[in-house]
């Protein structure tokens, strides 16, 4: 019979040996489990770190994108406030300077040339109302209104003496006539211009067959019809050119003696050869220089003023809308104020014009400024052109639709007094 004793001690080294080793187990499973939790919890705290992390990084991000975009928006409302600032000051700048210009004293001429009655140059005589037409008196109150006081008037010479040494064609004289008196009456001047370019038809004066005298005899017939008139001035002919300048001296002596014969004492305007270019009044390349010829131009009356031309494009004929650069009307005209100064002479500047640009305007201001810094020796200046057939003509000053001003008249204005228009005109 087995002891009962040591079976009782072997089942509890047993039972021992079984609770170390499922101990054991346990500790094991247990260590794995905590590894496990480990694990997990270092993911979770990986996560909310990077969650943290990235959170940081947008909130960094964001605020340096509003950083950058408040600097843009400064900057940009910046330069918008700096732009409307020198905006206003240059308004207030340009404004002063008109102000100073309107205070100073103006030319004694201040026109423009009123164009349509020299038209049809190619339909000698021509029909009036379709191949020429004179302007109304009465579209002269709108330039009278902006301060000019002077209309250059240009006509042809064939149809108001269809015939040399001739009486002048009624109907036509009664149109000339017609406009200088109703013009006169409102207080402005009239500048008569023979638009001939000393010619009658395709002859020049001073050649056979247009001897000097028979251009004294359209100047005697002239002033004989208006020297009452001391609102009448008279223009000896329009630019004469491709000639001899001693032959248009002395027609020129020639038309002066005629006028003062007949007791005529209104102011009259000469021009020089060449088209009467300002820019080339001591060149040569047209035969003796104006600067020497014109010297022997004799008024017994002491009422003559030389008239020039000058365009500010490349070849100064004012045929295109590029004005040279911003001083190129004051250097074609300096030489020739010399000129005027040192033989005590006077001018008109008779025709001048241009487009309207940035280029053109600066160069048409520093032109008229030297006229107003020289009105010792220049009397004033006649816009080229406008009238009623001139449409779209980019030098035309003819008022739009309505009276609406054409874009160089601001250039003019401060060159003008502004008087109040008459009621009942455009």
């Amino acid at each position: 019979m087995a002891n009962p004793t040591i079976s009782n001690k072997c089942q509890s080294e047993n039972i021992g040996r079984i609770s170390y080793w499922l101990g054991g187990m346990l500790i094991v499973i247990l260590l794995a489990a905590c590894g496990k939790v480990q694990e997990k919890v270092q993911e979770k705290v990986q996560e909310k770190v990077q969650e943290k992390v990235q959170e940081k990084v947008q909130e960094k991000v964001q605020e340096k994108v509003q950083e950058k975009v408040q600097e843009k928006v400064q900057e940009k409302v910046q330069e918008e406030v700096q732009e409307e600032v020198q905006e206003e000051v240059q308004e207030e700048v340009q404004s002063k300077a008109q102000e100073d210009k309107a205070a100073r004293h103006f030319l004694d001429y201040r026109g423009v040339s009123l164009a349509g009655a020299e038209f049809g140059q190619g339909s000698l005589p021509g029909t009036y109302g379709r191949d020429y037409i004179y302007p109304e008196a009465g579209s002269t109150a709108y330039f009278a209104a902006k301060g000019m006081n002077l209309i250059r008037l240009p006509f042809r010479w064939e149809r108001l003496q269809p015939e040399l040494n001739q009486p002048f064609d009624v109907e036509e004289l009664k149109r000339l006539k017609s406009f200088v008196s109703e013009v006169t009456a409102s207080g402005m001047y009239v500048l008569l211009d023979p638009h001939n370019f000393a010619r009658y038809r395709d002859d020049v004066i001073g050649s056979p067959s247009l001897p000097t005298a028979a251009f004294g005899d359209l100047w005697s017939r002239l002033a004989k019809e208006f020297k009452a008139n001391p609102k009448v001035m008279f223009g000896l002919v329009n630019e004469p050119h491709d000639m001899s300048t001693e032959d248009w001296v002395a027609a020129a002596n020639e038309a002066i003696r005629a006028i003062r014969a007949t007791g005529a004492t209104n102011t009259i305007t000469v021009p020089g050869n060449a088209w009467s270019g300002a820019h080339s009044w001591s060149r040569d390349y047209y035969g003796t220089p104006n600067a020497e010829a014109m010297l022997k131009v004799k008024d017994s009356g002491n009422n003559m003023l030389i008239e020039v031309h000058q365009y500010l494009d490349s070849d100064s004929s004012g045929g295109s809308q590029d004005c040279v650069d911003s001083k190129i009307g004051v250097d074609r005209l300096s030489g020739f104020t010399a000129w005027l100064k040192k033989y005590h002479k006077r001018a008109l500047l008779g025709e001048l014009g241009a487009a309207d640009n940035k280029v053109c305007r600066e160069a048409l201001t520093a032109m008229l400024d030297h006229l107003h810094a020289n009105a010792d020796v220049w009397t004033g200046f006649a816009w080229w052109a406008a009238g009623p057939w001139w449409n779209d003509y980019f030098l035309s000053i003819e008022p739009a639709a309505h009276g609406k001003d054409k874009p160089q008249m601001d250039v003019l204005a401060p060159y003008l007094p502004r008087k109040k228009a008459p009621s009942g005109t455009r």
